[in-house]
């Protein structure tokens, strides 16, 4: 049965109308979501657990948003996949595998996702971080994310925006460098948000009560057993003479400089933790202390190797030994190679802490 042209073109017709009419269901073409919004219901896909562990339907649900996303950006996040993971962007094979969503996920490279919003105009940017940051709330996905809608929304919305993500940042694990990212945004700051944030920073300098305590307990029983030696040492010189058989006034004498070598470090390390106590450690002040635990450490090594020539003469049948106590000093020597990297980690702390009290004084400036 064959049906006339005329019917044919009515129906086509009614068709269309009844397309037109109906509304349109394409996501993009959705109402625009504020940035606050996109930060607040940001949440990471927890694959966390075991890979084995079976996902649940909320979590498949969340993946296949992730996925939808990552299949329609994924020439310009340059992402590699496998067969497997091929199957998951094209949506023939289900997210319920644990082991392979977070396999997939990890090919996500920070620098690729800042190379692609780079070449965005700001608007397509913000859009385009704004769907990362929905499955990867990081920090350094945040801070692209902030400065991308700073220099595309109004400074209402940027000012919120920031304000829920300074609401959410763990700024126990932020790096100093992650820190600082923050604080250069500072012209959309919430200012009721600064004062919690310059407290969140004091906070990450300050050690606890509890472990200087410790600490000095261990220094304070350390000195006395030092000064406790070196009083039976002296009683022993006046007492006890040597039998001739090794040279114990030698030995003795350089075992109380040793002593003393011991304690000039045990000071420094007290006067050093009370710095840190109070918050001023990052300060010029700290390297004379620092200086100092250097060079009793050298002291100790040259005491050791006073006595390793000392103890030599009565060796020499078994020279192995010396051999051992000279690689001691070594290895006393080697402490202070240490401890001297760390000074010149401490330089630049200190460096860095002129720099965040530059900031601090914008930051008073704009309040």
């Amino acid at each position: 049965m064959t049906i006339p042209a005329d019917v044919g073109r009515q129906r086509r017709r009614r068709r269309r109308s009844q397309s037109k009419s109906q509304p349109s269901k394409d996501p993009a073409k959705a109402a625009p979501v504020s940035a606050a919004t996109v930060i607040a219901e940001a949440r990471a896909p927890s694959l966390d657990k075991s890979p084995e562990a079976p996902m649940s339907a909320a979590e498949v649900a969340r993946m296949k948003v992730t996925l939808r996303f990552l299949r329609e950006h994924r020439h310009t996040l340059k992402l590699k996949v496998n067969a497997a993971e091929d199957l998951l962007l094209n949506g023939r094979r289900e997210p319920t595998d644990r082991g392979l969503c977070r396999h997939l996920l990890s090919k996500l490279e920070r620098s690729r996702v800042v190379a692609a919003a780079e070449k965005m105009a700001p608007a397509q940017a913000t859009e385009f971080l704004a769907g990362i940051v929905r499955f990867a709330p990081e920090v350094p996905y945040l801070v692209e994310f902030l400065r991308s809608v700073k220099a595309s929304a109004r400074p209402r919305e940027a000012a919120a925006a920031l304000t829920q993500a300074l609401e959410r940042v763990d700024f126990a694990e932020t790096s100093d460098a992650q820190m600082r990212d923050l604080l250069q945004l500072d012209p959309c700051f919430d200012l009721s948000n600064i004062d919690r944030l310059l407290s969140q920073i004091d906070g990450r300098m300050a050690m606890g009560k509890l472990a200087v305590r410790a600490l000095r307990a261990v220094l304070v029983v350390v000195l006395a057993g030092t000064v406790f030696v070196q009083a039976l040492l002296v009683l022993a010189l006046a007492t006890d003479p040597e039998d001739g058989s090794l040279p114990l006034t030698p030995l003795r004498v350089i075992t109380i400089l040793g002593m003393v070598s011991v304690q000039v470090a045990l000071v420094c390390v007290w006067r050093l933790v009370t710095m840190v106590r109070r918050g001023t450690v990052f300060s010029h002040a700290a390297f004379r202390y620092v200086d100092g635990v250097i060079g009793a450490i050298v002291a100790a090594a040259l005491v050791w190797f006073a006595v390793t020539a000392v103890n030599a003469p009565g060796q020499r049948d078994d020279p192995g030994v010396t051999v051992i106590m000279g690689g001691i000093g070594v290895a006393i020597l080697g402490v202070a190679l240490i401890v001297l990297v760390l000074r010149m980690l401490l330089a630049q702390a200190v460096a860095r802490d002129v720099e965040a009290a530059q900031m601090q004084a914008e930051l008073d400036e704009v309040i």
